[in-house]
């Protein structure tokens, strides 16, 4: 009869396979709020930037988990490292973006935001000081809201986009900054066509600029996530996939 293993090497082994069973080492946890067509807890055709994210990392070897929070808890929460990450935001030094996070080296995706106004109350405008003649609805924690305080705009802050079209359709304010195509998704959603045709957008956006990840610099595994999600999103765009995902 073959000798029986030792005691010490039992324990090793035992210790190395129980140890593969308990570790969670290769999730990603990421903070997200409700952004249709984009991200979104309750609309399942509403997470195209979800998509990206968890093949681009799945590309890598890692699962993600997402955990969905207003937009400004999220933010906070990434800031203070109690999660991995969030998405998609824009990058806003004057909000101490460049500080609190490690923004990824791959863009998620362009977008443009606008100012939408009611088609029976004009709008214009060509400078920022035009925007002083209106009331102007924003959300917080969004980064236009820190953008336009800074050329002296008062902004009616609500806690998320939906009250702001409502307020808009109600004439309760003049115009809302918002996603050009998160915007009339979202209004296309929660209103009747003969409403939806009563809102529209103005030419002149008020930005247009990629959109990132932002990885939290409290979280030490932050480098590392930032590498392996840039490493994805080159995979998926490199194969089609990416424009798959974002025309789908």
């Amino acid at each position: 009869m073959q000798a029986l293993l030792s005691f010490p090497l039992i324990a090793l082994l035992l210790s190395f396979f129980g140890s593969i069973g308990l570790v969670h080492a290769d999730t990603v946890y990421l903070d997200i709020g409700e952004w249709a067509p984009f991200t979104s807890e309750k609309d399942p055709d509403g997470k195209i930037a979800e998509t990206l994210v968890r093949e681009a990392f799945a590309l890598e070897g890692f699962d993600v988990e997402y955990n969905y929070y207003p937009w400004k808890r999220s933010y906070e929460r990434i800031k203070n490292g109690q999660s991995d990450g969030t998405f998609p935001w824009f990058v806003n030094p004057d909000r101490g973006d460049n500080d609190y996070f490690i923004i990824s080296k791959e863009r998620l995706f362009r977008d443009k935001e606008v100012f939408f106004y009611h088609v029976n109350r004009p709008f214009d405008w060509k400078e920022f000081s035009d925007l002083k003649n209106y009331v102007i609805g924003g959300v917080i924690g969004y980064s236009h809201v820190v953008q336009l305080a800074n050329h002296g705009i008062t902004v009616e802050a609500v806690s998320n986009e939906a009250q702001n079209y409502r307020k808009l359709m109600a004439g309760r304010i003049d115009a809302v900054p918002g996603g050009q195509i998160v915007g009339y998704y979202m209004i296309q959603k929660m209103f009747p066509e003969a409403k939806v045709r009563m809102i529209t957008h103005h030419s002149k956006p008020l930005r247009e600029a990629d959109m990132f990840m932002f990885f939290s610099r409290k979280r030490p595994r932050s480098q590392e996530f930032d590498a392996a999600f840039s490493r994805g999103m080159k995979k998926l765009k490199s194969s089609g996939r990416y424009s798959t995902i974002l025309d789908q």
